[in-house]
This record gives C-alpha cells, structure tokens and sequence, in this order.
C-alpha cells in the first residue's frame, strides 16, 4: 500500500489544480476488507475526495469502478469516480460524507425508519433490473451470480470459519445436516433472480440530504431481492427490534407492490436471512481469527441470536440451531 506521502503525490499528478494546494490525509474506516480509504482535503481550492487502494487479493475488486459506472448510468445513487489508475489499483471518488445508516442506529425510530426507507427505495432500483431483462441495461462484468455452487460456499463457510472454530463442530455433524441444506437450497433457487447489491448491510449505506446512496457494491451480481432485504432489516451490527423489522419488510413488499402475501413473503425472507447470518458468522470468524481483526467477534453473539430467531420462525435446519446453543462466542480483547 502507498504512503500518505505517495498518495498525495498520486493525488496531485491526478488533479493538477491541487499541485500546490495545502492538503490534509486522513483515513477512512475499519472494514474487513482489502480495501483502504483515505479522504484527500484542501482549503484553497475547496476540494474533498475520498481515495482508495484496494489488492488483486479479491477479483471483485476490480469490479468497484465499472459497476460503479452502471449504477450512475441506471439512476441509482452512488459515488462518482473521479479518476482510475487500473494497473495501480488506485481510485479517487465523490466525498459523500461519513454518515452511514449506521451512524443513526441510536437515534429514535422516528428518525431511523425514513433512513431505512430511503435505503430500500434505493436498493429496490437494483432490484427491478431482473434476469431476463438484464441484458438491455448493457451490464459490466459481474461476480458469479447466486447458483447452487455460491449458496454451499455460504454454508462452507459458515460450518468451517465459525462453526468449527466456536462450537466444536466435527464432519457428522455436518454430514447429518446435508438433506436439510440441500432442501433449503432448492428453495432458494426456485425464485427469480434480480441485480443485487450482495453485502446490503447499515455500514454499506450513506444518509445524505435524507436519500441513501450505496457504497462498497463491487460485488453486485444476479441473486436474490430478499437476500439483499434480510441483510439489511437483519444485520447485526444494529439490533432492530421485531415491530421494527415487521415495519421494514412491510414498507418493501408494498413499495415493490409483491405479488405474494405479507406472510408467505416473510417467512421466504427469514429464509434468506438464515442463509445471509450464516455466511455472516463465518465472515466474522475468519475477519476476526485470521485476519486478526478481534473487533468482528462483538457481532457474533447478535448474529447468533438473529439467525436462531429467523430457523425458528421458518422451521429451519434444526441441526444449525443445535450449533447455536452449544456455540461460544469468542470475548472481544
């Protein structure tokens, strides 16, 4: 990764106006991504970017600046690019500010529910470019899409980054649970598929001016609607009550005018919430033990909770739910 030195340098080849501007550097977050984010500032001229670095550790990567391109073409609100050096992998963005839904997660429902609205009229945009139509709407190059393959990763993962690791999980135990998995499998795969956003989550969501605009969709694929809905309206990192949820997934089944009941739909999206959780749990244990980035243990225990109350209310996989109460979840140093 470059210095902060290099980055300015970079900065001022790239805008030449800033050449002998006084400029600030700071970072920007703490994901568990390969990804790093700086915001570039200068007072005299008034200018504000946000640059980033990312590795070839991860293709989707590469992916951030074309899928980027699509959504500002296709409406949907997003930071502009600014500048791409490819072969560096260097990036200089639109500053949209640091105020992600997640900043809000304390503030009185009132407040929170227009901001979650906004962030689901805003996904819902991607949500109506379906499979079949795709190809009119010229996409980039996408991440696989959501197939049999990609939903046993999610389960993969689950069983080897998480399971293994916090509940002692052995290779019967999984065994045992294969015609159940492959049960929830088929069920997933009999919907239609739409453009997704893939990690649709309160820290992937900027509140500006009361609109929401995405940011880190390098992974937007073909997938399903409900799974990018359950990430959000179930997302650990902000404990949303149930009369909450039920308000969220109401406003989105009428907004997208859904032609499937209240309650069958719900219960398809508990679905992919445990489908979502699992993959989660095994992202917070790999971020956390391998990566070695312990702050992701402190969503393992509300990701618990979450995922046992969703298998609950749909009947599902009894044998996941097994590992959940003999889980422990690891302390945060």
């Amino acid at each position: 990764m470059l210095t902060e030195t290099a980055i300015l340098e970079r900065t001022r080849a790239v805008f030449p106006e800033l050449e002998k501007a006084e400029i600030s550097i700071s970072p920007v977050g703490e994901g568990g991504s390969d990804r790093v984010y700086w915001r570039i500032e200068s007072e005299s001229p008034s200018r504000s970017l946000i640059f980033m670095e990312y590795t070839d550790a991860r293709p989707d990567n590469a992916l951030f600046v074309p899928v980027s391109s699509f959504l500002e073409k296709n409406g949907i609100a997003a930071p502009r690019v600014y500048s791409w050096v490819e072969d560096e992998r260097l990036v200089w963005l639109e500053d949209l500010g640091n105020n992600e839904l997640w900043n809000l997660r304390n503030e009185p429902w009132e407040t929170l529910r227009p901001a979650y609205e906004a962030a689901l009229t805003e996904v819902s945009k991607l949500h109506n470019i379906n499979e079949s139509e795709l190809a009119k709407y010229d996409p980039p190059e996408l991440s696989p899409a959501f197939d049999a393959d990609l939903y046993r990763w999610e389960h993969d993962y689950f069983f080897d980054q998480f399971a293994t690791r916090f509940a002692a999980m052995n290779g019967a135990t999984r065994a045992a649970m294969e015609y159940d998995l492959g049960e929830m499998i088929d069920g997933l795969l009999r919907r239609p598929r739409s453009l997704i956003h893939r990690d649709f989550q309160s820290q992937n969501i900027l509140i500006r001016s009361g609109e929401a605009v995405l940011i880190d969709y390098q992974g937007m694929r073909l997938g399903l609607p409900e799974y990018d809905v359950a990430s959000l309206v179930f997302d650990p990192y902000v404990e949303l009550k149930a009369d909450q949820r039920s308000d969220l997934l109401n406003f989105y089944h009428e907004h997208r005018d859904i032609d499937e009941s209240f309650k069958e739909w719900a219960t398809f999206v508990d679905h992919c919430a445990a489908q979502r959780l699992m993959q989660a749990l095994g992202a917070y244990g790999y971020i956390g033990q391998v990566m070695g980035k312990t702050a992701f243990f402190r969503h393992i225990p509300p990701a618990m909770k979450t995922l046992d109350e969703a298998l609950a209310r749909a009947d599902l996989l009894p044998g996941v739910r097994e590992i959940l109460a003999k889980a422990e979840a690891p302390e945060v140093p």
